[in-house]
This record gives structure tokens, sequence and C-alpha cells, in this order.
């Protein structure tokens, strides 16, 4: 997630004192950088990671597997890495 910060960071000029919490991270990846509304489960990979949580953290209480949090998240990440380069 260090990446997307640096990425977004540098798109607005502003290298200093630059921070930002994840809804309004994910706000800038739906509409700048991947021109699309994330699922309700891409959404949650996406929070959960820029606050440092896990995949197990996310998986307790929601009702999916961790695996399924995985294998929605390499997908996410991959589409990121694809524009972002």
């Amino acid at each position: 997630m260090h990446l997307i910060r640096i990425k977004i960071n540098r798109k607005s000029h502003d290298l200093q004192n630059f921070s930002m919490n994840a809804d309004e991270a994910l706000k800038i990846v739906e509409s700048q950088v991947l021109c699309r509304q994330l699922s309700p489960i891409e959404r949650q990979i996406f929070c959960y990671t820029w606050d440092d949580k896990g995949y197990t953290e996310m998986a307790d209480g929601s009702g999916y597997r961790r695996n399924y949090f995985k294998e929605v998240g390499s997908r996410l990440w991959h589409n990121l890495s694809e524009v972002l380069g």
C-alpha cells in the first residue's frame, strides 16, 4: 500500500506533510486510478490493507474465508499494479 501512497503523493506534487486516510485514498483510486467503483469486498480489502490489517483480520466475523479475501485481494493488487506500473 505504500507504493500507492507514493504514486498518489507524486501526482499531487506535494511530497511534504502529505497524508490521507483509507476513505480518501479509496476515492482517488476509484475515480482517478482505476476509473471504476470497487466492489464492497474490494473496498474492504483496500481499506483494511491501508490500515495495515491482514487477511485474517478481514475474514474474522465477515462470513467469508481468509482465502477468498486473498483471491480477491490478489486480483485487486494486480489491477492496481497494472495501472500504476
